[in-house]
């Protein structure tokens, strides 16, 4: 019976009713606004300025501008100069986008407030929850509200801090980036591009410390000694790391059209996400086979691996095999990203790496060959620290994140014609904090801005200006949450969340190893323009860069 109801107006014909539902739509846009100013008045809030392109009123351009600026690697730059065009106090701006308005904000007493002090009027959204959950699963990166407690529940408890420093982990793949690195007959290493090593070495870590065996990306003849299951031929691990980088730039590509995500479907990514996922699941496999003592045993009790220790409360291989996915490249992707950073712009100011060579030689000696048994002695490298730090501020692994209101709400600042007003947040609106733009911005960090300068680090305190991995208590995987500091209080501490703590840990062995065996170090680009991989994260596109060997370690 209804087709015969809906016949007569199909008999009217399709663009007057499309006319009519867009007039329809255009009076409920129209009293919603109307509903929204009488609210921000009573509130006493103003209304935000707007960015983007004018006369594009279903945000093609803006769609196509960032598909261009991410072609060019130029993504974190192009985000800073949009807001840069609204103003120079414009830290909070209103974002058209198909059809729907979402905010962009740099200022840190906003991000606090959405990551911290009102946590509780946000979720994650559709862009970072179905979208992410869609490629790696449900873990604790991409599930909220029960979900996410129920993962923090599997995973917490299983994070020891006294293991995220193993020292023997990063030696042992230290050394194969090390054996990669041969030399001309001057001394200098001969390898053009550190951007594909620095990776396979922090999955390799990264897969050992989560898995209990790694996948051995940088010597591929070691997986000969990784287990044999019956039944379960063991996966191609050389694709690992090529099917997440091809899986994570459709990601990063289909984000673009926000909610419209999944318009930006390929079967070439959800081949790339099962090569993943069945990686991870064979990874799962092995662990619980060895825990119901179907496989060798685990080894001496006092060696520690994250899978091995999941399975002592939970057995089930697709939460297991999804939670280590949602681990492994945040672990990887994170240390990669911040050491070539740092190589990076250490050889544009080779006197830079000389001071640190200098206090790594005072505090640990300068034998690369001799044991480094406690990772701690790094903590009194306050010039190491310095370092880290500023190229996490620069380069920021995690550069943006986005948050979606749950409720009406309000945030502190960012209204009027100065910028300073507090703003309504009506609920459903999406938010973008843009931490990369957030460190660098000059009238924090000063005109300086832009150059690599540890020495700013000396004295100053890290607060919410400073949010390389995020902030709040979703990323603090091990610890209670303090609202006076988005990660951490110093570069190494207790209080840091243990992944980003391993992370660091990671990063300071190599670093020091690294100063240890070369005394030089120099740039092998003239370009000085730097080209971003924003691919689910932000890394160098490239790390041109040599060491020269010093004369002790010949």
């Amino acid at each position: 019976m209804a087709i015969f109801r809906i016949q007569p107006l199909l008999q009217i014909g399709f663009l007057p009713i499309a006319a009519a539902l867009l007039s329809i739509y255009y009076v409920y846009a129209v009293v919603q606004k109307w509903n929204q100013r009488r609210t921000e008045r009573r509130l006493g809030c103003e209304p935000v300025r707007s960015a983007g392109l004018k006369n594009d009123p279903f945000s093609v351009r803006v769609v196509l501008a960032l598909r261009d600026a991410y072609a060019r690697d130029e993504m974190p730059l192009f985000r800073i100069r949009s807001m840069d065009a609204v103003g120079p106090n414009a830290h909070t701006v209103k974002l058209k986008f198909l059809m729907n308005e979402a905010l962009e904000t740099r200022d840190p007493l906003n991000i606090k407030t959405v990551l911290s002090s009102d946590v509780l009027h946000y979720e994650l959204g559709p862009v970072r929850g179905k979208m992410a959950s869609e490629f790696f699963g449900i873990n604790l990166f991409t599930s909220e509200g029960k979900a996410w407690k129920t993962s923090r529940s599997i995973v917490r408890p299983h994070f020891y801090l006294t293991q995220i420093a193993d020292v023997d982990l990063f030696e042992k793949h230290l050394h194969q980036l090390l054996l990669k690195l041969d030399m001309d007959s001057t001394g200098w290493t001969r390898y053009p591009d550190l951007s594909d090593l620095l990776p396979n070495l922090t999955m390799d870590v990264a897969s050992e410390f989560l898995f209990h065996h790694s996948v051995n990306s940088q010597n591929p003849a070691l997986r000969r000694d990784l287990p044999v299951l019956k039944e379960r031929p063991m996966p191609d691990m050389e694709s690992l790391g090529h099917a997440y980088n091809r899986a994570t730039d459709h990601l990063t590509r289909a984000s673009f059209l926000g909610r419209w995500y999944w318009i930006f479907r390929s079967p070439g990514a959800a081949r790339d996400t099962k090569i993943v996922m069945t990686i991870c699941q064979w990874f799962a496999d092995v662990a619980i086979a060895r825990r119901l003592g179907q496989e060798d045993p685990l080894d001496k009790e006092d060696q520690y691996y994250f899978l091995d220790e999941l399975t002592k409360t939970c057995l089930d291989r697709e939460v297991l095999s999804q939670e280590v996915a949602g681990l492994l490249f945040a672990a990887s992707n994170t240390t990669a990203g911040l050491l070539g950073w740092l190589f990076l712009y250490l050889s544009r100011q080779p006197s830079l790496y000389e001071k640190l060579r200098a206090e790594v030689g005072q505090v640990i000696g300068l034998d690369s060959t001799a044991p480094m048994d406690d990772i701690s002695k790094l903590r009194n490298c306050d010039y190491l620290q310095n370092c880290i730090s500023e190229a996490l501020r620069l380069g920021t692994p995690a550069p943006i994140t986005g948050r979606r209101a749950i409720q009406d709400t309000t945030l502190p600042t960012g209204g009027g014609d100065d910028g300073t007003a507090p703003i309504f947040i009506p609920k459903g609106t999406q938010i973008a904090l843009n931490f990369f733009a957030l460190h660098h911005r000059a009238d924090l960090y000063g005109d300086d801005v832009e150059e690599f300068r540890p020495e700013r680090w000396e004295n100053r305190e890290k607060g919410w200006d400073l949010c390389p991995f995020g902030g709040g208590p979703r990323i603090c995987i091990g610890r209670t949450y303090s609202d006076s500091s988005p990660v951490f209080l110093e570069t190494f501490t207790d209080q840091l969340p243990p992944l980003e703590q391993f992370a660091l840990n990671e990063a300071s062995y190599v670093i020091a190893r690294i100063v240890q065996r070369y005394d030089k170090i120099k740039n092998l680009d003239p370009c000085k323009n730097i080209k971003y991989s924003t691919r689910f994260g932000n890394r160098s596109k490239t790390v041109p860069v040599s060491f020269h060997k010093a004369k002790a370690s010949i």
